[in-house]
């Protein structure tokens, strides 16, 4: 067994390509390559926690007293970068608040609001618990009254912001239906503020604390890491498991612009088998939690690379020794 390392830093990559995603090549390939490993890696924390892939939000309101008209399907984009948590909830409330187009299940442009109808406004509020919740209010008319509630498609609710940031939680707090019925309604919240009705029939909060970091990064390479495998749900909420590229896991457990780094020795390291190849180039990408090249915010980054290789068998040793026994003679024996 022989080891070799190749020490990585994002800046010597070539100016047509980026941080998260550039290639490496060798000038001396390695043979026999048996299997490499991360043995350390080294950034500043800088990703942004909302970027293109995680930034909808979609919510419903359907008329508490005219229920059998079509349900409003909502939806606005937060531009990405990185949000305090008071920052990120008070563009969030303020963009569903002053929204104004509607589309139906369908995708059919309809009305937010008919005539008559008060518009429903939203504010937030976090407890001790650091537990988000989003209060839905209209005016004591009762043409206003309002269904109302965050909705995603199942493919898109993991990764969306308000699970992996807000802490709602998928199914029960995020709707994968686009219809507000009189068989479902009650998974909704309310808007009216007449009646008495109490101010926690308006308010949806949420069952997790909100991660304002993001808390992993992933090294990860379609060269180096052609065995691994990852679990996912497919859109049928069934897990199941597909091929990765993932090389190594890099948690994030630091405040925003401090350092992260990773080191691990000998059997700590994650080993990726390469039956015995030459290596003569390999690309690198860097992932967000959501597994996506994480293209927003990246700082430069360092890595070691371990490599792996098989000792040349009996023939090629006796080869290796003959040339050094030769250069030695030569060497000696100069005039």
């Amino acid at each position: 067994m022989v080891l070799h390392y190749i020490y990585v830093n994002s800046q010597d990559k070539k100016k047509e390509e980026v941080i998260c995603d550039f290639t490496i090549n060798l000038h001396n390939p390695i043979t026999s390559v048996k299997r490499i490993g991360i043995s350390s890696f080294t950034t500043s924390n800088n990703s942004y926690n909302v970027n293109e892939n995680n930034n909808k939000v979609r919510w419903l309101e359907q008329q508490a007293d005219y229920i059998g008209l079509p349900t409003r399907t909502m939806e606005v984009n937060v531009p990405p970068g990185y949000y305090s948590i008071n920052e990120l909830l008070t563009l969030i409330v303020r963009l569903m608040t002053d929204a104004t187009e509607a589309k139906d299940k369908d995708g059919n442009v309809i009305l937010r609001r008919y005539a008559g109808e008060t518009k429903v406004t939203y504010t937030y509020s976090i407890n001790e618990n650091y537990e988000v919740s989003i209060i839905g209010t209209s005016s004591s008319s009762s043409i206003s009254n309002k269904y109302w509630g965050f909705y995603s498609p199942l493919n898109d609710m993991k990764n969306n912001l308000l699970h992996s940031i807000l802490g709602f939680e998928m199914i029960s707090q995020i709707a994968n239906t686009q219809d507000i019925t009189l068989a479902n309604r009650d998974n909704f919240k309310q808007s009216y503020t007449g009646g008495g009705i109490d101010v926690g029939l308006r308010t949806l909060k949420a069952k997790h604390s909100y991660s304002e970091n993001s808390n992993l990064l992933f090294l990860a390479s379609s060269v180096l890491a052609n065995n691994s495998i990852r679990s996912r749900n497919d859109e049928g909420g069934i897990m199941t498991s597909m091929k990765t590229n993932i090389l190594e896991t890099i948690p994030v457990n630091v405040s925003r612009y401090s350092h992260i780094h990773m080191s691990k020795f000998g059997s700590e390291i994650l080993w990726h088998d390469m039956d015995n190849v030459s290596l003569s180039h390999f690309d690198l990408k860097l992932l967000n939690e959501h597994q996506f090249i994480n293209r927003e915010g990246v700082s430069n980054y360092r890595c070691v690379i371990v490599v792996e290789t098989l000792e040349p068998d009996h023939k090629e040793k006796e080869l290796m020794y003959k040339e050094y026994n030769r250069q030695a003679y030569a060497l000696a024996h100069r005039p």
